[in-house]
């Protein structure tokens, strides 16, 4: 038997992916891990059973779209192999079949994190908690650290080993981020507990100054469009900026929530990476506005685009505008 873990390379994916590790741990020489940045989510495809019998091949999923998978999915069930999946983004192309076991739950208050936590009825409900954090679910996650009688001091460290591993996934490609998401993975393994991994290992100090330097830079930048219910940010052409474009984009929807945002950065072809954040207050229609463009997805709270024009752009922020102005969300 071999072992795939497919996750994506931000905090809800990798936290979920270790929480799953933690009980249902394999050996090194069995298991292939698959990530990357925040914005490979096509994942699925790099799958190579070609080395193995493919009835021998177990995948665990873990916080990537369905939709963007469902080829590879399918192609991998019917030649024999088997797939948990858990994730909490649309799957309008989900199929049922006898080989898939699917942990997929769209609601606007779940993250990948807090399913594979259900799942494992809260074995490592701390790690949980982070990863909630990470996914910009703040209320949530306060709600579940204050239910667990945590100190403000520990919810506080949680929040920012979420938003720190998150932070680190946004980049055009992994050259750009501070670690390798599969790095981040292989020295969180030995730790039960993250308290024990911000203590030990110096990941977490070394994200903490490079997210304080970089969203300093993020909040200096004027928005390219406000109205009453949404901002548009244009970061300019830098490292700093692609790292730093989710983050920043979490913050501002933490900091008004009734309004919609979205933070653009330019990638080296000359198009845009595009967060889009809907209002906190009522976070819906995120995803329907990303998949109005090609290589847009995402959740109905927070979405996405890759590559996304110059000619693009007014639509975009038309299509902003009639969503949320009108009161639809």
């Amino acid at each position: 038997m071999h072992y795939f873990d497919v996750c994506n390379g931000d905090a809800d994916g990798l936290i979920a992916r270790h929480q799953y590790r933690l009980s249902f741990p394999v050996a090194g020489t069995d298991l292939t891990l698959l990530t990357g940045s925040k914005r490979e989510t096509s994942l699925l495809s790099r799958v190579d059973t070609s080395r193995n019998e493919t009835n021998g091949t177990d995948i665990s999923v873990f916080d990537i779209s369905y939709d963007r998978n469902a080829e590879s999915a399918r192609r991998l069930l019917e030649g024999g192999a088997s797939i948990r999946y858990f994730d909490h983004h649309r799957a309008a192309r989900f199929q049922p079949h006898p080989r898939l076991a699917a942990h997929i739950d769209t609601s606007a208050d779940v993250c990948t994190s807090l399913i594979v936590d259900r799942y494992l009825e809260g074995a490592h409900h701390a790690w949980a908690i982070a990863g909630a954090f990470g996914d910009n679910l703040i209320e949530v996650a306060e709600q579940l650290a204050a239910n667990a009688h945590m100190a403000a001091e520990e919810a506080l460290t949680l929040r920012q080993l979420g938003e720190y591993i998150n932070y680190n996934a946004y980049g055009e490609s992994i050259r750009d981020l501070r670690y390798a998401p599969a790095e981040i993975a292989r020295r969180m393994l030995p730790y039960r507990s993250p308290f024990a991994f911000v203590q030990c290992e110096d990941i977490f100090v070394r994200l903490q100054i490079g997210f304080t330097a970089d969203l300093r830079r993020a909040r200096a930048v004027q928005p390219l469009y406000t109205s009453s219910m949404i901002a548009v940010y244009l970061l300019p052409d830098e490292p700093w900026a692609k790292r730093v474009s989710g983050a920043f984009a979490n913050l501002l929807a933490s900091a008004c929530k009734a309004r919609a945002h979205a933070v653009l950065s330019r990638t080296t072809t000359g198009t845009y990476t595009v967060s889009i954040r809907a209002p906190q207050d009522n976070p819906q229609h995120a995803n329907i506005i990303a998949e109005a463009f090609i290589n847009g997805g995402g959740r109905a709270g927070a979405a996405g685009i890759n590559n996304l024009p110059d000619n693009e752009i007014t639509r975009l922020i038309a299509l902003l505008e009639a969503t949320y102005e009108a009161g639809i969300a």
